[in-house]
């Protein structure tokens, strides 16, 4: 099936750079992550080796456990839901600092722009009349 994208996806960004941009607890290290490259962020069940996710409900522990993304946005309880060769990112507020990623890779999604093919009503209001 064909992936269908509204927004540009930027990247790939360096696993540090994209945990620098965010609040993440004191106990996690930058020396614990490198500069390997981050490709996007996907759900727990979609994420590959070159992708970040998040958890943020243990709803989701039977994802979290079979998750195959190099990194995870999480809160200290969760942790324990994760794999031990993914990269646990601690945060207090996971939706918040997932938000923060989503930016870096689609900085334009915010922003809703006219879409330069819609017609002007008044140059077509002749052919609806009864609208």
């Amino acid at each position: 099936m064909k992936k269908n994208e509204f927004f540009f996806k930027k990247g790939p960004f360096a696993l540090s750079e994209i945990v620098k941009s965010i609040n993440f607890e004191k106990d996690f290290q930058l020396n614990k992550v490198n500069n390997t490259k981050v490709y996007g962020v996907e759900p727990l069940d979609k994420a590959s080796s070159n992708d970040i996710t998040f958890l943020n409900s243990s709803k989701y522990k039977e994802y979290s456990i079979k998750t195959k993304a190099m990194a995870c946005i999480t809160t200290s309880n969760l942790s324990n839901f994760l794999p031990k060769n993914c990269t646990k990112i601690i945060v207090t507020n996971v939706l918040l600092e997932v938000n923060k990623i989503m930016k870096k890779f689609y900085p334009d999604a915010d922003v809703d722009y006219p879409d330069p093919n819609l017609v002007d009503s008044n140059k077509i209001k002749e052919k609806y009349s009864d609208v």
